[in-house]
């Protein structure tokens, strides 16, 4: 990820009105777990196959090439860059880091979001043992 990262411009992008409502939403916290509000649809509850950051992961998903076309780095990056900041402003505990993850292919990136949590991890420590290429982030900016 690093070599394509090197070349990542988001500075002239503007995020689709699509995702920016998405961050626009804010946070919501259910049981533990933080959802972006916008995506929350009644509690998923935690079950044998997901803890907290499983389900985290599993509802704040998104598919950055069903809202645009080219640049999915870019746009990756700037709508985690959103989240991040959009958390940073609303988030009243600054002892909780939220962490965004970018997995990019040849025909796009998925973003996933959960809280960093001890003894739960959503990637292996080792993000080079992964075929597509990986960003991992998280508060503070």
């Amino acid at each position: 990820m690093m070599k394509k990262i090197i070349n990542a411009d988001w500075k002239d992008l503007s995020l689709p009105e699509e995702l920016q409502l998405w961050v626009d939403c804010g946070f919501i916290i259910v049981d533990g777990c933080v959802f972006l509000a916008g995506l929350f649809k009644g509690n998923p509850g935690i079950n044998n196959h997901f803890d907290k950051t499983g389900i985290e992961c599993f509802v704040n998903s998104f598919h950055i090439d069903d809202y645009v076309s080219e640049r999915y780095l870019d746009y990756s990056c700037l709508f985690c860059n959103k989240i991040l900041s959009q958390w940073e402003c609303n988030n009243d505990n600054k002892a909780e880091y939220l962490n965004v993850i970018i997995s990019l292919d040849d025909f796009g990136s998925v973003i996933k979001t959960h809280m960093k949590r001890e003894g739960e991890n959503w990637l292996n420590s080792n993000l080079d043992k992964y075929e597509d290429a990986i960003l991992e982030t998280s508060t503070p900016l």
